[in-house]
């Protein structure tokens, strides 16, 4: 079909024909992904994802901080998490977003994290 080396670029709506996620759905799994548990208006130490949870904890054990600060490291992660989640109705895109949000990093981190994660768990049930 093409004689060179070739890029296409394809829109998002082309996902939907194959049951990817696009704006609100995306935004739904984004917040489930990043959900914190509440117990009597304090966090536990869980998030409704368990891969959320692992994968947040892993990078407050590889951020630069010392051993006693690794829960504290790992709740500033959560307070990230629960930032977005409180913002993803109120906002146009995950995108629009993080882009607003680009000079915290702990945001980025999470919003990146939950993009991906969202799209490993829609592709497995993609066609």
């Amino acid at each position: 079909m093409l004689d060179k080396r070739s890029v296409l670029v394809v829109g998002a709506g082309a996902s939907s024909e194959v049951n990817l996620p696009l704006g609100k759905e995306l935004t739904r799994l984004i917040d489930s992904t990043l959900s914190v548990e509440w117990d009597d208006d304090h966090w536990t130490h869980n998030f409704r994802d368990r891969k959320t949870h692992m994968l947040l904890m892993q990078a407050a054990k590889a951020s630069e901080v010392g051993p006693h600060e690794v829960l504290p490291e790992f709740n500033r992660y959560k307070k990230a998490s629960l930032h977005i989640c409180q913002a993803m109705p109120a906002t146009f895109s995950i995108d629009d977003f993080l882009n607003a949000n680009k000079e915290n990093e702990r945001i980025k981190f999470c919003g990146k994290l939950s993009i991906v994660l969202s799209i490993l768990e829609a592709e497995a049930r993609s066609l």
